[in-house]
């Protein structure tokens, strides 16, 4: 086949390919190039999340957390914030919407997401650490001092009485023990006009310190020292080395009363214990038994 050039154009038969078909094609592209940038690419003002800050680091376990946060920077396109628990450790940790709630102390990993907050299409998310303690409780404490009168174990107590009333149970073969302090006389210091009552459900071992005298002492009034009800009893002593515990119901002035009054109960005496002034006017013996005596019982004083 033959050719020739005229004008620029080469022929090769009936096909043609010279600068207008090139010239056409390129037009073709950078209108399709057009295109993509203006209705189809990304957004060219689109500003990504760098880092977020100021969200609480520490908690206490039980009470609701309110999350707060800073997005940097401050103008970035998307900020929104969608929480959730990473890693609850052992706080037992959920959130509802941006309030973090720990049930127990420990440490909580959060995340914080932003969808299209790295690139469009691209989600940001950065974790945090939240330190979970316990609840403090601060109340008005008022420290009373008192010369103690009594205790039960290493627990003093301001009066005999309370004493009696915190002993717990026990039995008649292992009552609980009360040891006392300081001499004590009914109706001052707190203690009962009326005396003591052993009730029912208790049965009371008193004693002393080594070396300590004590005397409980009855004053005027219309009452028994000590009374001993149905189903209890009272153990006085034995006493430890150098101890001495002494009911002393010199004012009683009553035929009716009795130093001590066993009401259906269990008196028990042991050595080193006395009654003292055990005579009423009327000569009657200040121990009314309607239960049981066991023991060594002293008697000393006058036989008015």
């Amino acid at each position: 086949m033959r050719t020739r050039k005229r004008h620029g154009v080469k022929r090769w038969g009936k096909k043609v390919l010279g600068k207008l078909t090139f010239k056409c094609v390129a037009a073709g592209i950078f209108a399709a190039m057009v295109l993509v940038i203006v209705g189809c690419g990304p957004d060219p003002y689109y500003v990504r999340v760098e880092f977020i800050e100021g969200v609480p680091d520490t908690g206490t376990a039980g009470t609701p957390l309110t999350l707060t946060a800073t997005i940097r920077p401050s103008f970035a396109s998307n900020n929104d914030i969608v929480w959730s628990v990473k890693d609850p450790g052992t706080t037992r940790a959920s959130i509802s919407g941006n309030i973090l709630n720990a049930r127990a102390t420990g440490t909580v990993i959060i995340r914080a997401l932003i969808a299209n907050g790295f690139a469009e299409g691209k989600e940001y998310t950065q974790d945090f650490t939240v330190v979970f303690t316990g609840a403090k409780f601060i109340t008005d404490i008022t420290v009373e001092d008192f010369d103690a009168a009594a205790k039960i174990g290493e627990t003093e107590y301001p009066t005999l009485n309370k004493a009696i009333e915190a002993a717990s149970g026990g039995t008649a073969d292992d009552p609980t023990e009360i040891t006392i302090l300081k001499n004590i006389t009914t109706d001052s210091d707190g203690e009962p006009a009326a005396g003591y009552t052993i009730p029912g459900d208790k049965h009371i071992k008193l004693t002393v310190e080594s070396g300590k005298s004590i005397t409980i002492n009855a004053s005027a009034g219309e009452f028994a020292l000590f009374t001993v009800s149905a189903g209890s009893s009272l153990t006085l002593g034995p006493l430890p080395q150098g101890g001495t515990l002494t009911l002393d119901g010199k004012n009683l002035n009553s035929a009716n009363r009795r130093v001590v009054r066993v009401d259906g109960g269990t008196l028990n005496m042991n050595s080193g214990v006395t009654i003292k002034d055990y005579k009423n006017d009327t000569g009657d013996v200040f121990v009314a038994n309607n239960g049981s005596l066991g023991g060594r019982i002293v008697l000393s004083g006058d036989a008015r």
